[in-house]
């Protein structure tokens, strides 16, 4: 639920995971479009640098999408050979 507009529409308060927080209205739920982690092989391995990153990631209540990552693997569809 959005509780507050700021700056002309520009950010947006609303609660997420029970925490209200911050975010730029057009980047709301955008993470995952950008995040490596989605595309990555490693992710249920589980991958140790993304279970640090959502560690902190709940602890402060924000949203970290990785850009930039030594151990990603692309991850490849059950059909390529």
């Amino acid at each position: 639920m959005i509780r507050t507009v700021f700056n002309n529409g520009k950010y947006i308060k609303y609660e997420h995971h029970g925490v209200e927080v911050i975010v730029r209205k057009d980047l709301k739920g955008k993470h995952r479009e950008s995040c490596l982690c989605y595309e990555c092989s490693l992710l249920m391995s589980p991958c140790p640098i993304a279970k640090d990153l959502f560690a902190l990631d709940k602890k402060y209540h924000i949203v970290t999408p990785v850009f930039e990552c030594p151990d990603f693997r692309e991850e490849r569809l059950l059909d390529e050979r």
